[in-house]
């Protein structure tokens, strides 16, 4: 049995996640429990009926395919005082106790203004860098503690982004979490394996027991790209996505996040890796690459 909570889900990528893991490999290998969280609860109950849709016409096409179950949970990460609460909150949704197999999809994030810092108060960098490190930090501490010893592995996927490793003018604070996030994921990787030689002691497994991405799935067609067009101050980077809005060149985000879900299935990446959708085509074989 598997577990897979993924935040951010009422909506966008998240939403996209969702409905391509609700026909992917992970539902071929034993029925899965997932857990979508995110503010808007209409939205959760949308994607949690699109993946039911998805899953249900797999299962009547593929004898193969296991059924799913799909709780959703609100989960508003803006409150640095509750996080302890809504991250606890979050993982007693899951149906049980213990599973064989479980994910963590750190998806959600934000992105509160779009202007450069000299213009940012300290009320409004607190709160971005507050949703975007504090929160999935949190919730993956208190993840690992109570999923993070699953048999045949736990794994946990930061949804990353260009920002993270290049400077972005106007979005300084966004690429400061992004980055922070991505070594936060590094770190993570690097003490699990260190944490599974002193439990066992050097040799004893083949791979690591928990298994770390950050995913920079693409400039995608999301919210975040309307409202950088709307609020981003006439600098040249406002300039590159208005280009790839009108020559459509932006990242389909279902696309995007098959790709994902084919990364996941190869596994074969470096524990603690950033991983940018243009980089797929060099690393994996030909059977995992979506056409």
């Amino acid at each position: 049995m598997s577990l897979v909570i993924l935040t951010g889900a009422s909506k966008g990528f998240g939403a996209c996640i969702a409905r391509a893991l609700a026909e992917s490999w992970l539902v071929k290998i034993a029925p899965v429990d997932f857990v979508l969280t995110g503010r808007d609860l209409a939205g959760l109950n949308e994607t949690r009926q699109a993946m039911i849709r998805v899953s249900s016409s797999a299962h009547g096409n593929l004898s193969c395919v296991n059924p799913i179950d799909v709780v959703t949970i609100g989960g508003d990460f803006s409150n640095p005082d509750s996080l302890d609460d809504v991250s606890e909150s979050i993982l007693a949704a899951a149906p049980k106790s213990t599973y064989t197999r479980s994910l963590l999809i750190n998806n959600a994030g934000v992105m509160t203004k779009i202007e450069r810092i000299r213009s940012r108060s300290a009320k409004d960098i607190r709160a971005e860098l507050d949703t975007n490190i504090l929160a999935p930090a949190v919730l993956t501490s208190h993840f690992l503690r109570r999923f993070g010893d699953a048999r045949d592995g736990t794994w946990l996927i930061n949804i990353s982004s260009l920002a993270a490793v290049a400077p972005l003018d106007t979005m300084g604070l966004y690429s400061t979490g992004k980055a922070a996030r991505d070594m936060f994921f590094r770190c993570v990787a690097l003490e699990e394996d260190n944490r599974d030689k002193e439990l066992h002691g050097d040799g004893t497994t083949s791979r690591p027991r928990v298994r770390a991405l950050s995913y920079a799935p693409g400039p995608m067609e999301t919210q975040m790209q309307k409202q950088i067009r709307s609020e981003m101050p006439d600098v040249g980077l406002r300039g590159a996505f208005m280009e790839m809005h009108e020559k459509n060149t932006l990242v389909d985000p279902l696309k995007s996040a098959l790709t994902l879900v084919s990364i996941l299935e190869w596994d074969q990446y470096e524990n603690g890796a950033h991983i940018d959708i243009y980089d797929v085509g060099k690393l994996l074989p030909s059977e995992f690459l979506i056409a």
